[in-house]
């Protein structure tokens, strides 16, 4: 049901990029920038590959009975991050509002770090340390389709607060909220990979004793 939910709104992300029409694009694009779109292209769909193979890195029995399977999966998962991660970084320094930009550049920062502290621990064989940080990494993929749950969240409270008025104009509550939104869901999705991973420390402790 999760893969499905993540399926559903990573879809959703994508979907004005497929026909590769810059006119479409969710993203202000700088027109000084030319390659700013290509980038911005790279970036959605190398993060979307990230978002989908990554569920499957931390099922057991394909990390048991299918070694193999799992290896190459998990390298296709990490070089699509590390690619992304870069091409982030870029839209991230042409990104005009403040908040969303130091939200996007954080984000990727975090992102790039995590998975290279993975594919370290992987390189020497510290599969502890390379389950704890791709649980960190994956939660980092994750922000995107969280921040996608938080934004109508908060447009509704505004709303029932009296913040926002009716009609909205949706393009400039996105522009104010999507940055706040961002940087809400790497707190919270930060906060349950650390406390998936203590869980999964704790376990392993009592099954010991």
């Amino acid at each position: 049901m999760v893969i499905l939910i993540i399926l559903i709104i990573g879809l959703a992300m994508i979907s004005p990029y497929i026909r590769l029409n810059p006119a479409q694009s969710r993203v202000m694009l700088d027109p000084s920038f030319p390659l700013h779109y290509t980038v911005l292209v790279i970036h959605i769909f190398l993060a979307f590959i990230a978002l989908v193979l990554g569920p499957f890195q931390f099922m057991r029995g394909i990390r048991q009975r299918h070694i193999a399977l799992h290896r190459a999966t998990g390298r296709v998962y990490l070089s699509c991050v590390l690619l992304s991660g870069t091409a982030s970084i870029i839209v991230g320094l042409y990104t005009a509002d403040f908040t969303r930009q130091t939200a996007f550049l954080m984000l990727a920062v975090l992102w790039l770090l995590s998975a290279i502290k993975a594919y370290i621990a992987i390189r020497q064989r510290r599969i502890n340390e390379h389950f704890t940080w791709m649980v960190r990494n994956y939660a980092l993929t994750l922000v995107a389709v969280v921040a996608r749950i938080i934004v109508p969240l908060s447009i509704v409270v505004q709303l029932l607060r009296g913040q926002i008025s009716l009609p909205i104009n949706i393009t400039e509550v996105l522009n104010k909220t999507l940055g706040t939104g961002i940087w809400l869901a790497i707190v919270l999705n930060l906060v349950l990979a650390e406390w998936t991973i203590l869980r999964r420390i704790q376990k392993k402790t009592t099954e010991r004793d």
